[in-house]
């Protein structure tokens, strides 16, 4: 049963029976006189008009700190090479890395292969350019 966007009078309790008898003789073809109405669940929708984001400036591009290990990785062609493992936490905004690496982080690890570049921007998300 559709609610009206409004406060609730004392007479609501009445309006919302004969809605709900309406919704039911419509969806089931007839009524169960003298059975009280049982809420079985509750749905609602809601919805905002969302901000924009916010726009950040480019950050200048800074050195990565020292990568905080190396692994062997498996590059296609290439076989395994050692690369650096950069810790996530350690990046800041503008920091690049040379591919290949890997950037790690607790849930994820990101892989840059060879010859791309990841550069982290100034709201912290990591590109990565072929």
């Amino acid at each position: 049963v559709p609610l009206a966007n409004r406060a609730f009078e004392d007479t609501a309790a009445d309006a919302l029976e004969r809605a709900f008898a309406e919704v039911y003789r419509a969806q089931y073809g007839r009524e169960i006189p003298g059975v009280d109405i049982e809420i079985v669940n509750w749905s609602l929708t809601l919805r905002t008009e969302p901000a924009a984001p916010e726009r950040h400036p480019t950050p200048a591009a800074v050195p990565a700190p020292a990568p905080g290990g190396f692994r062997r990785l498996h590059e296609d062609g290439d076989g395994s090479v050692e690369v650096p493992v950069h810790v996530r936490a350690a990046l800041s905004a503008g920091c690049e890395i040379a591919g290949p690496a890997l950037i790690a982080e607790a849930q994820t690890t990101t892989a840059v292969p060879a010859g791309a570049r990841a550069r982290v921007d100034a709201s912290g998300c990591i590109h990565i350019a072929l």
